[in-house]
């Protein structure tokens, strides 16, 4: 039943993007930036791991559109890509030095080079409102979750998922 609601949300969400864009370098954009998304979405769901070389892929498919938009659209593919890669860097780093413990920070380094991703795909500030997203998207789920005493204050949950709603929605809801 999981699988048929998942294969449901993902062709809702190909046919409102299809709806919104147009056909169009957008369209073809936020389609081949759906697929390490959704792929990462789903193997850091089932084993809370994200594949570098999907990462690396998704950020050269990024920057490669960005750069088909002109030079300034890469110089801000890249500065996103950057910018979120750092500033989330820096959280990890904040957080394992809280923690005292890499084993319980809440996210780890494979969502630090998702974020990366994520911004050259995106660009600024687009990177900005999918991180907004992902970051309200985990924070709401774990509240209902805590609530509904379906997990504990200290249980953990993939980060990645939420990241990658984040982006593709990010994605639909661009300008």
């Amino acid at each position: 039943m999981t699988r048929l609601v998942f294969e449901i949300l993902v062709a809702a969400y190909f046919a409102a993007t299809a709806a919104r864009l147009g056909f169009s370098l957008d369209l073809v954009a936020a389609l081949v930036f759906s697929l390490p998304l959704l792929l990462i979405l789903l193997v850091d769901l089932w084993t809370r791991y994200v594949h570098t070389n999907v990462v690396v892929l998704g950020t050269i498919a990024g920057m490669g559109f960005a750069l088909a938009e002109g030079r300034g659209a890469l110089g801000w593919s890249i500065g996103a890509s950057l910018g979120g890669a750092a500033l989330f860097g820096l959280i990890f780093v904040l957080a394992a030095a809280m923690y005292r413990s890499l084993d319980v920070v809440p996210f780890g380094g494979g969502d630090v080079f998702l974020v990366a991703m994520i911004g050259a795909m995106t660009g600024f500030p687009g990177v900005v409102r999918a991180l907004v997203i992902g970051i309200v998207l985990a924070g709401v789920t774990g509240l209902v979750l805590i609530a509904s005493r379906r997990a504990g204050r200290h249980d953990v949950f993939a980060y990645g998922p939420f990241l990658c709603l984040g982006a593709l929605l990010a994605v639909l809801l661009q300008d």
